[in-house]
């Protein structure tokens, strides 16, 4: 599974933007595995009620002067041989609420 989002905030340096966004992702239990200017590879590793173990990865990349622009890309890399079942509407909407918590706290930033 695949997902890609972006929000666009106003205000802001991208710096700003960047550290606000990568503490907000490590707050949420993703862990930093690579970090450059602008951009950040993290992962989360997760278990479902099979016992299934998958890992979250989440890209993010800032670019941008005064409309600042945030790139999500999800990928989901499971770590076992799918039996049919999954939950992925599930990881959709829990993805879903961290994007809209990450809205939120970005728009009370900008202003």
């Amino acid at each position: 599974m695949q997902l890609s989002k972006q929000l666009t905030v106003e205000g802001p340096s991208v710096q700003e933007v960047f550290d606000f966004t990568v503490e907000y992702i490590k707050s949420l239990g993703y862990q930093v595995v690579d970090i450059k200017p602008n951009l950040v590879f993290t992962k989360k590793t997760l278990i479902d009620d099979y016992g299934k173990v998958a890992e979250l990865w989440l890209s993010v990349s800032v670019l941008g002067e005064h409309y600042i622009t945030v790139f999500m890309d999800y990928q989901l890399r499971s770590q076992e041989r799918s039996d049919g079942s999954d939950n992925h509407g599930v990881l959709l909407a829990k993805i879903e609420e961290e994007y809209e918590g990450l809205w939120q706290r970005l728009r009370r930033l900008s202003k």
